[in-house]
């Protein structure tokens, strides 16, 4: 199977505050107006203005072994009365809570060859405001032929829209003007499944999850919350903080509870784990994450805004193995 990088919603989209939440099993439909996707903009929106996000969760998909690190950029938008920008989130926040800076990417306004070190870069309006680019950024840089990711930028001053860009590190290609250039995301903490925050509420029991880890799903693993509660010596009962009431597991067997929208296990606790002696009302509780990077994308257009066909233009690099 091919890596791959799939965009999939949030629980809510919409342009009100409770816009986002965790990831679903439905994938971003990426044409125009698609669901999980920007809404067309009516006349009234480009009379008088409006600004929109959306949260994607990029899935990390088809990776063999293990995904080290997804890098994210936007191109400007095509028009001059929009432009677009991104946000990191984080696996639960909604519009109302999110936080965090924009990062957004401009063209190079003249040739640079390679080793460069200073970038002269124009931006969307409202860039220099929201500090798109600062000190200690990882910049990109790319065309259609060539790419530099993770470019360290040593300084920045603005004039106008128009960015002045030292990097701490040459280029390694010939650049001519109307390249892309821009703030980039470098996430290594969300391209693989994972679990933390386990909290054992234990007297007997024990489990051990550094000798036998749990097991997740590249495909089915979600954003949740889960409590095993012993009812008896053996059996216990699982809660899950979104899906609710869960299937009963055994220390006896592996517990391996179906996601019904992957025909595939949420995760699996394995029985090997399980030690000590076990009463009822002991419980565990555990986190377990999904293979997604969460990401705000904005999109604004100004007031008096033309009528034109746009693109919110997004641009992954994912490094697998």
């Amino acid at each position: 199977m091919v890596a791959t990088v799939t965009a999939y919603q949030p629980q809510n989209t919409t342009n009100t505050t409770v816009n986002g939440g965790r990831i679903t099993a439905s994938p971003v439909v990426l044409t125009a107006n698609g669901a999980g996707n920007f809404p067309d903009v009516d006349g009234n929106d480009r009379a008088n203005g409006v600004s929109r996000w959306r949260k994607w969760f990029l899935k990390a998909l088809g990776v063999t072994t293990a995904a080290n690190k997804m890098i994210i950029a936007m191109k400007p938008t095509p028009n001059t009365d929009t432009r677009c920008y991104m946000a990191l989130g984080t696996q639960r926040d909604q519009q109302a809570t999110m936080s965090g800076r924009r990062y957004a990417s401009g063209v190079l306004h003249s040739n640079v060859t390679a080793t460069g070190t200073v970038l002269v870069v124009d931006f969307e309006s409202g860039s220099a405001a929201d500090n798109v680019i600062q000190t200690g950024d990882k910049l990109a840089v790319w065309n259609d032929t060539n790419k530099n990711l993770e470019l360290a930028v040593s300084s920045v001053v603005w004039t106008g829209e128009q960015a002045e860009i030292t990097l701490t590190t040459g280029l390694l290609n010939d650049f001519v003007a109307g390249a892309n250039v821009g703030s980039c995301l470098v996430i290594t903490d969300s391209v693989n499944p994972s679990f933390d925050n386990v909290v054992k509420s234990f007297t007997t029991s024990t489990y051990d999850e550094t000798t036998y880890p749990i097991l997740l799903d590249r495909n089915a693993t979600d954003e949740e919350t889960l409590t095993f509660t012993f009812t008896g010596t053996t059996a216990f009962s699982v809660i899950s903080d979104i899906h609710g009431v869960l299937p009963s597991g055994d220390v006896g067997a592996d517990y391996a509870p179906v996601n019904p929208d992957f025909a595939l296990p949420y995760l699996i606790l394995p029985a090997a784990g399980w030690g000590g002696s076990h009463t009822a009302g002991e419980s565990m509780q555990v986190q377990i994450h999904p293979c997604a990077v969460p990401v705000w994308l904005g999109y604004q257009v100004t007031a008096g805004a033309t009528a034109a066909i746009d693109t919110v233009p997004v641009t992954i690099w994912l490094d697998s193995h």
